[in-house]
């Protein structure tokens, strides 16, 4: 379940994406290039639609009106009017008001929230306010979970700002709006630091303590945030809780706690100790950083793992690094991932004897057939202090590798 609510995150990550570079609805049909069909809008938000009817409808009727669906559909072409017919006609339920506001419109709800506790009253407020562009997006209405401590509450919001009251007999410790973030939204919500370490403390679902995590990563400079992650990047049940926690901790950007990091290292999920690697990056000249990631890149086992600690060892002791590129650009990998690291390093350390160095590796003949469009990448990094490195890329545009000719146009 915890993996399927981390790709659920990703899905959530990549809707967002797409709609900062193009906002559109997820039917539309004004298309610039036959890709245009293939965005976040169409795969990542249509299964995002898909979980939230699935909440809204419940498994039983989720799953009669999805078999419904495929038997009277079986073998013919389909729209979308089609899927919402089959609701309707499994379920009996009218779900225009779902299909307009996630289908047929852009957008997604920005949430700002704050809550009180009122110790006469006994009680606890939310106020939620709608703060989305309401020229470009209309109100949403959904049943949004709001969990007080153990118990979740089911509020349906569909007004520009809600004032909901629960009766509490003593202040909550935990207060967690969309939780488990089964509606993609925008959330602003005002709570101590305290409150979010807790969160990611005692969140119960990943995605609770992934959002404690992502507010936690904004608040630089407090001692006792960067231990709160530290903790959660050793102690988390969930990989993914884990690696989004050292990924907030680098954004702190301490240069305390190296020692720490590379402890953390020590039985963790590969794709953790990846990220930790990357997270090094900030102790530029650290001696004892720079021997641990070069004993990685050395004896590590995992091809990935080698290619970000050698990424790291760049920016960590660049001297160091230029000792391991001979001979990992020797080394063979999966999709060539460790040539393509050693590769990097000749961008990222602008001289002029790199320069000619990457010309020779992206020639025929210079590295693997895999490998040679990451050396053009790196060239791009030229192309300031060498304006002619253009007319390589004009050259490049005739070869036959997809990847270099579409890396030259970049």
């Amino acid at each position: 379940a915890d993996e399927g609510e981390y790709i659920r995150f990703g899905e959530i990550n990549g809707y967002f994406k797409s709609n900062k570079k193009w906002r559109r609805s997820t039917v539309q049909h004004n298309f610039y290039e036959s890709m245009d069909v293939f965005d976040g809008h169409i795969y990542a938000k249509g299964s995002l639609i898909l979980n939230m009817l699935q909440d809204y409808l419940g498994d039983d009727a989720f799953w009669r009106f999805i078999q419904h669906y495929t038997k009277e559909n079986q073998y013919k072409n389909v729209e979308t009017p089609d899927l919402k017919k089959a609701i309707e006609e499994s379920t009996g339920q009218n779900m225009d008001w779902f299909f307009k506001q996630w289908v047929y419109e852009s957008g997604f709800p920005e949430y700002d929230v704050i809550w009180r506790y009122n110790q006469r009253n006994k009680s606890v407020k939310l106020t939620v306010k709608q703060k989305q562009n309401l020229e470009q997006t209309n109100i949403f209405k959904m049943p949004i979970q709001i969990q007080i401590d153990e118990k979740l509450h089911t509020v349906w919001i569909e007004d520009e700002e809600l004032v909901y009251e629960v009766p509490a007999e003593k202040r909550p410790k935990m207060v967690i709006f969309n939780a488990g973030m089964r509606i993609p939204c925008k959330l602003t919500f005002t709570k101590s630091i305290s409150e979010w370490i807790l969160q990611l403390e005692n969140g119960p679902h990943i995605l609770d303590r992934i959002a404690a995590v992502q507010e936690l990563s904004t608040k630089k400079g407090r001692r006792k945030v960067e231990i709160a992650l530290l903790n959660a990047a050793k102690s988390d049940l969930f990989w993914g809780v884990r690696k989004e926690a050292v990924n907030a901790f680098a954004k702190l950007k301490s240069k305390q706690y190296a020692k720490d990091l590379m402890a953390l290292a020590e039985g963790q999920d590969n794709r953790v100790r990846r990220v930790i690697w990357n997270a090094l990056k900030n102790y530029k000249n650290d001696e004892t950083v720079s021997a641990f990631l070069q004993d990685v890149i050395s004896t590590d086992e995992k091809y990935y793992s080698v290619a970000d600690a050698f990424k790291a060892l760049v920016v960590v002791d660049t001297a160091a690094a230029r000792q391991k590129v001979d001979a990992l650009l020797d080394t063979d990998s999966h999709t060539d991932v460790i040539r393509k690291s050693a590769i990097t390093y000749f961008g990222s350390v602008v001289t002029d004897k790199n320069y000619d160095r990457l010309k020779e590796l992206v020639a025929y003949g210079g590295t693997t057939w895999d490998a040679r469009p990451e050396a053009v990448k790196q060239l791009e990094k030229y192309v300031k202090t060498k304006p002619k490195t253009v007319d390589l890329f004009v050259d490049m545009l005739q070869d036959n590798s997809r990847d270099i000719r579409r890396n030259a146009v970049r």
